[in-house]
């Protein structure tokens, strides 16, 4: 009997864990999605200064979620969006003249797939 019990509460601690994962990864992907959709729409109404100060933003806001995605993900999507936000800092720094909206676009289809394809099933759970 202690085995059954055992049991269950370790596949009910399994499915929590998984939902809770990607509701997580849901909520701070669609926090990032926006704030690189603020990013892109700056830079395409070229107002002076705001652009970086978004892209800025955008970038901190990635560097906060990124190790909470990584433990949820597959490390080569996440790889990906790391690449496109290094060639933002570039932006930012002044070493290479690139679109941003572009660039941030890329990174919205690239999260907008992540949030998609981890929707959670059995076969994730177990």
């Amino acid at each position: 009997m202690k085995r059954i019990i055992i049991a269950f509460v370790l596949v009910c601690s399994a499915i929590f864990l998984a939902f809770f994962g990607y509701f997580d990864l849901k909520t701070n992907g669609k926090k990032l999605i926006k704030s690189f959709e603020v990013t892109a729409y700056t830079f395409n109404d070229e107002a002076d200064g705001s652009v970086e100060k978004s892209l800025k933003d955008s970038l901190e806001m990635w560097e906060k979620y990124r190790t909470r995605f990584e433990i949820y993900i597959n490390h080569d999507e996440l790889d990906d969006i790391q690449i496109t936000t290094k060639e933002l800092e570039q932006y930012l720094s002044g070493k290479r003249d690139v679109e941003v909206d572009e660039l941030c676009l890329d990174c919205i289809n690239r999260l907008e797939h992540i949030i998609d394809a981890e929707t959670p099933s059995l076969g994730e759970v177990f």
